[in-house]
């Protein structure tokens, strides 16, 4: 199987149920290197049944659970499969829901913030669970060299541009 690049898209129902059969069967289905060696980087995700909410992905509570527990909880190797190209917006994405912080505004409402001081922890914790998946799939350092550079310089441009 070759591909560039798939998508997957988790809806409001498995975000709810906190539901991850979905993205553990998938990476299931590589179930040789070269398999994944070809699906490294070429993942997009996104999510589906919230278009009637005014609030941003983010600022979802349901949705920071489902990104925080598929990190902490079922350590999905994000790093390792999501893309890194300028125009996916799934690392940023999966980033965000894991960095807001609630702040109260102003006028008193509670909103959903990015914080910057929450990225490290986010990339820490990413890092750790590719590297395991990798060691555990026997895959190349070459590899997460490469990986971990197109990661690295994915932020750089995100923070910087």
């Amino acid at each position: 199987m070759e591909f560039d690049y798939f998508d997957i898209v988790i809806d409001r129902e498995t975000i709810e149920k906190v539901d991850f059969s979905i993205i553990e069967t998938l990476i299931k289905k590589f179930d040789n290197k070269k398999l994944l060696n070809n699906a490294a980087g070429n993942l997009n995700i996104s999510f589906y049944g919230y278009e009637e909410d005014p609030r941003e992905i983010f600022e979802i509570p349901e949705i920071q659970n489902w990104v925080k527990a598929s990190m902490i909880v079922r350590k999905i190797p994000w790093f390792y499969f999501l893309s890194t190209e300028p125009t996916s917006q799934s690392i940023k994405a999966l980033a965000l829901c894991f960095i807001a912080e609630q702040v109260e505004t102003t006028d008193g409402t509670i909103r959903y913030q990015p914080m910057q001081k929450n990225l490290q922890d986010f990339a820490m914790l990413n890092f750790q669970n590719m590297n395991y998946f990798m060691g555990t799939h026997q895959l190349s350092e070459n590899l997460k060299t490469k990986i971990s550079k197109k990661i690295n310089s994915y932020f750089q441009n995100w923070l910087n541009g």
